[in-house]
């Protein structure tokens, strides 16, 4: 498939959002595991992101369920050179310990399990996710934090 193909492919998918206000969607990365469980074991995905350009950066990240269907979105943000933004699964506010997340999923869904795909202009983003397992009510730590693999598809501008 070629680039302009693939570019065209993600606007459509990403303009049924009306997210970021440019074409040049340059950048994917897939996060092969998402989730977001309220109830026991509360889980949640945090996924890192950091602008390692010297620009700003556009970026936000779709979460889809199982079969890729996009269901949700956070973002986006604009990132300054060398900021990071953390994004989580978590719907609204609420902490989850060590991370000091600023971007939260908008809830258009409730709990799910599926992947999550990083969407930029920016051809060079650092980009790390992690799965919180047993978050405690009390002490905002989760049990368990497992790293989740991410990967940055083929074809795409910056290869």
């Amino acid at each position: 498939m070629t680039r302009l193909k693939i570019i065209i492919i993600m606007f459509v998918v990403v303009a049924g959002y009306g997210l970021l206000p440019t074409v040049a969607l340059a950048v994917m990365y897939d996060v092969v595991y998402a989730r977001s469980l309220k109830d026991d074991p509360h889980t949640e995905t945090v996924i890192s992101v950091q602008n390692t350009t010297n620009a700003n950066c556009g970026v936000q990240v779709l979460w889809t369920d199982e079969l890729g269907t996009n269901i949700d979105i956070s973002g986006p943000v604009n990132l300054a050179p060398e900021e990071t933004a953390e994004f989580t699964s978590l719907v609204g506010g609420g902490p989850i310990q060590p991370y000091i997340l600023n971007v939260w999923r908008n809830g258009l869904v409730g709990d799910f399990e599926g992947q999550a795909r990083v969407i930029s202009q920016c051809q060079r983003l650092g980009v790390n996710a992690i799965l919180v397992f047993n978050i405690d009510p009390n002490t905002d730590m989760g049990q368990t934090y497992t790293s989740i693999k991410v990967i940055r598809p083929q074809g795409t501008f910056g290869d």
